[in-house]
């Protein structure tokens, strides 16, 4: 397996046996109240872990070379960047359907309270909105971020053009509005260990997304890119025991497609870049000849 593909692979595994780590502390670090046991072998071990597969993504990271000169030699094309993207299109697509009938149904049972006191109504219509609002955002925001994600599966079809501004900034947009919905649905739980890798992993994805983004525009930053890519990968895998509900997976695994689909493309062009440009010394045979006396 060529490296290229084999690390985005190995950042999925990694991440598998993180989140047979978290079932583990989830099984055997909380106590019979539901609260975490201090220092809980499962605990650290999953802590230790992490921190290892991070300091690793580090040190990959800053082995990449500090600059592309051709940017867009990072934009992915072929079929099976093309399948990825079509793939997570469906899947976004697919949470955002959810996230509506969530919402649906969750106004039948509001209209109920419009036959009740104006107490019972606003209390009501509070607990509605603060309840339904930001899923319904991003209900609305995933069909847009699916039709950016087919145009990309388009465009990696064609050859890998540039891809327009919607269809580059879009996924991250998503992600920004998702991660909102993320923090604001577990600001009330105080065991941060329940929601934590979901938070890490969304907003890894988001910032991947980002920085992947980049390179269409001539910007990309390679180092940051492959950094935040592979953690979003490890992350994106660690926290599926979190998801807490259909669609909140199927935006996790859909984000992590489009890493997928994009990370491979840019260790390939990095690859191949000249040694100068990631700060190497010439080699001896580019050096001048001293002339002879």
């Amino acid at each position: 397996m060529r490296k290229p593909v084999f690390y985005p692979v190995l950042a999925v595994g990694l991440g598998i046996l993180a989140a047979g780590l978290r079932m583990w502390q989830r099984a055997a670090g909380y106590d019979e109240a539901g609260l975490p046991i201090p220092f809980a072998v499962p605990s650290l071990v999953l802590a230790a872990f992490l921190g290892m597969c991070a300091g690793a993504g580090l040190y990959l990271a800053l082995r990449q070379p500090k600059t592309l000169e051709d940017q867009h030699a990072a934009l992915p094309r072929g079929g099976t960047a093309a399948a990825l993207f079509t793939a997570a299109a469906v899947l976004v697509l697919a949470g955002g359907v959810i996230n509506l009938w969530n919402v649906f149904q969750n106004y039948l049972a509001w209209s109920q309270a419009l036959y009740t006191s104006l107490e019972e109504q606003q209390a009501a219509t509070r607990r509605f909105l603060n309840a339904n609002l930001l899923p319904g955002v991003v209900a609305v925001a995933a069909f847009p971020a699916a039709a950016a994600l087919l145009l990309r599966a388009k465009e990696a079809r064609a050859g890998g053009e540039a891809p327009a501004v919607f269809a580059s900034v879009m996924p991250s947009i998503f992600g920004g509005i998702w991660l909102i919905d993320v923090y604001r649905g577990h600001t009330s739980n105080p065991i941060l260990w329940d929601y934590v890798l979901l938070l890490l992993a969304v907003a890894a994805l988001l910032a991947s997304a980002y920085e992947r983004a980049g390179f269409a525009f001539g910007m990309g930053k390679p180092r940051r890119s492959t950094f935040t890519s592979h953690m979003a990968l490890l992350l994106a895998a660690a926290a599926l025991p979190d998801c807490g509900g259909i669609s909140s997976a199927a935006f996790l695994i859909a984000l992590a497609l489009l890493a997928l689909a994009e990370l491979p493309a840019l260790l390939s062009a990095l690859e191949y870049t000249p040694r100068r440009l990631a700060g190497a010394d010439p080699t001896p045979d580019t050096k001048e000849d001293t002339p002879h006396a």
